[in-house]
């Protein structure tokens, strides 16, 4: 009845409105996510464990600071002086460090 207080009917039927256009936009977004192969409810976690698991981002052998063959020779020596190889390692280890060369 007009003139009595409580809620209008058009702020009822705005608030119905919007719950519904959320409701349906929630919807399309999963929807859209699942299609692309990604979890609805987890998207940005899910692009981040593949991101940082993925070749790009995995170490390489190329880190660490490539010794000339003078300074792996060096090394095996100083080893091999200290009887931390045997000869046979220190044969083989040259035979390897020149042959990368």
């Amino acid at each position: 009845m007009p003139g009595q207080p409580g809620i209008p009917g058009w702020f009822i039927a705005i608030f119905i409105i919007v719950v519904i256009a959320g409701i349906g936009t929630s919807i399309a977004r999963a929807s859209y996510r699942r299609s692309r192969g990604l979890n609805p409810f987890f998207p940005q976690d899910q692009v981040d464990a593949t991101i940082v698991n993925s070749q790009v981002m995995r170490p390489t052998g190329s880190e660490q600071p490539h010794k000339s063959i003078e300074e792996r020779l060096a090394e095996l020596d100083d080893l091999h002086s200290r009887g931390v190889i045997s000869d046979d390692e220190w044969h083989e280890g040259r035979s390897k460090a020149i042959s990368d060369g």
